[in-house]
């Protein structure tokens, strides 16, 4: 039997830390983070030594960036120039692809396994850009459905995510398909989805320019929470979840702020950090992409089962945040519970591939439930995961169970979680 280690620390307010483990081996602009600025190009920020210079200057108006692991490019799309450009690490750039069915780019996205970007525009298309810079129209708004979509994210298997800018509704197409269904109607949002991504515990993290908030939508519910929000954020557009790598070698989300010129990192927690503030900045801020050395990591959070209720009706809910990678790590949330409830987080054996596994985790003895965003009772569990290729396809099932505050010596379980780690 083989024996690992996965420890876990509890988050809690106050405590804001971006140190984490060991990130994988350097690779060229690992710690730079790299930002679309309208009139001006791209411009490369290190968060280590606050250095924000030019990297790749030209007149027009670059939008959403996306950082390609394979070959390090940047992808961008030039909104003015109707255009696809491609900007190498040296900063060198070319035209991938130029107008053809692709009219006024308003949100981009690239699919990493396939190396194919897809682009919604003002026609309210979503169109198709393969490696060589050939262009389909993948899909069109015969279902009437688009309303100016202004954030397109996409999972590895395929899944397609688009937001509304007018209406605020988000859209799913599935694997094979390129007929948008709804995923949740924007009831909460001011309507103005302007940036998306996804991650590998089933949660959409979408800027709303409208409220300045982060919000993040369940991808097996369509519910929907505000995640983080702040009075220094101004018009928000992009996000990017950064898994590892980046300054803080730690999972965190990054959104760009054009209208207080600034780069803003969050945590698992919804705690913000300013990364860069240019106030003197000529030109705005439309989007940020993080490098690693890796493409995106494939560990997933799967809710499994019901749980048990609490004398209130209320059943305790694990869900996870982040991808679950080696050398980094991913948290778990602990919701549908009172302020001060009491309780411990329950690791169970496991066995893939024929190999029985048994982790020995670094647990807390208990949480205590604290009161976050919107006053929702959640508190927060960080699982780093050590750096270790063994544990690359690995699973670990997770619970919680709960103390009932108001029937002392009664407890209620959570939902259990599958979760399987990547590399």
């Amino acid at each position: 039997m083989k024996r690992v280690s996965i420890g876990c620390c509890m988050i809690g307010l106050g405590m804001l830390s971006w140190t984490g483990l060991s990130a994988p081996a350097a690779a060229q602009h690992e710690d730079d983070y790299f930002v679309s600025v309208t009139g001006k190009g791209i411009y490369r920020l290190n968060p280590k030594t606050n250095e924000f210079e030019s990297f790749a200057p030209w007149i027009g108006t670059p939008a959403y960036s996306y950082w390609n692991p394979i070959n390090g490019n940047l992808m961008v799309p030039d909104i003015t120039g109707a255009a696809i450009m491609k900007v190498t690490p040296e900063g060198d750039r070319s035209i991938l692809a130029i107008a053809d069915h692709l009219v006024f780019p308003t949100a981009f996205v690239m699919h990493e396994p396939s190396q194919r970007c897809f682009v919604a525009d003002l026609n309210d298309n979503i169109i198709e850009v393969d490696p060589g810079g050939t262009q389909t129209v993948y899909s069109s708004n015969a279902s009437g459905l688009y309303s100016n979509p202004a954030g397109l994210a996409v999972d590895f298997d395929g899944t397609m995510y688009i937001g509304n800018f007018t209406g605020g509704e988000i859209l799913r197409i599935h694997p094979g398909s390129n007929t948008p269904h709804l995923l949740t109607d924007g009831e909460g949002l001011t309507a103005v989805i302007a940036g998306m991504d996804t991650d590998g515990s089933g949660n959409l993290f979408a800027v709303d320019a409208g409220t300045n908030a982060v919000v993040r939508v369940r991808t097996d519910t369509g519910e929907i929470d505000v995640f983080s929000a702040d009075p220094r954020f101004d018009t928000l557009r992009d996000i990017a979840i950064i898994e590892r790598g980046g300054h803080f070698k730690r999972e965190h989300l990054v959104i760009a702020s054009p209208f207080s010129h600034s780069i803003f990192a969050i945590d698992e927690l919804g705690r913000v950090e300013v990364l860069l503030k240019a106030e003197d900045l000529d030109g705005f801020m439309q989007g940020v992409a993080v490098p690693s050395d890796t493409p995106k990591c494939l560990g997933t959070v799967v809710p499994m089962g019901e749980g048990t209720a609490l004398s209130n009706g209320k059943v305790p809910r694990l869900n996870g945040i982040f991808s679950p990678c080696i050398g980094s790590g991913f948290s778990l949330e602990i919701s549908n519970i009172r302020e001060g409830s009491k309780g411990q987080v329950l690791l169970r054996e496991s066995a893939t591939n024929g190999m029985s596994v048994q982790v020995y985790a670094d647990l807390p003895k208990g949480f205590h439930a604290w009161a976050g965003p919107q006053e929702k009772r959640r508190t927060v569990v960080r699982v780093p995961v050590p750096d270790e290729a063994a544990l690359i396809g690995e699973t670990f099932y997770f619970q919680v169970v709960v103390e009932d505050p108001d029937a002392p010596g009664q407890f209620a379980f959570s939902n259990s979680v599958e979760v399987t780690v990547g590399d």
